[in-house]
């Protein structure tokens, strides 16, 4: 059996979590797609942020 990829290259949904000023920030929520970098959606401030991303189950995979 050939293995089954899964590629995270997007789109990801992001929240940003933290309570530190948000004053650089574009938005607090959005998406986007990786790679990409802290800086260029939250600017220099650092904090904490939620990345998720839905997946399908695979069809081709055997139960084992």
């Amino acid at each position: 059996m050939t293995p089954h990829r899964m590629h995270l290259h997007g789109p990801w949904q992001y929240e940003w979590l933290s309570a530190e000023p948000f004053d650089s920030v574009a938005s607090r929520t959005g998406r986007v797609t990786m790679p990409c970098e802290w800086k260029s959606l939250f600017g220099d401030v650092a904090g904490k942020a939620r990345f998720l991303r839905r997946f399908h189950k695979p069809t081709n995979l055997e139960p084992h």
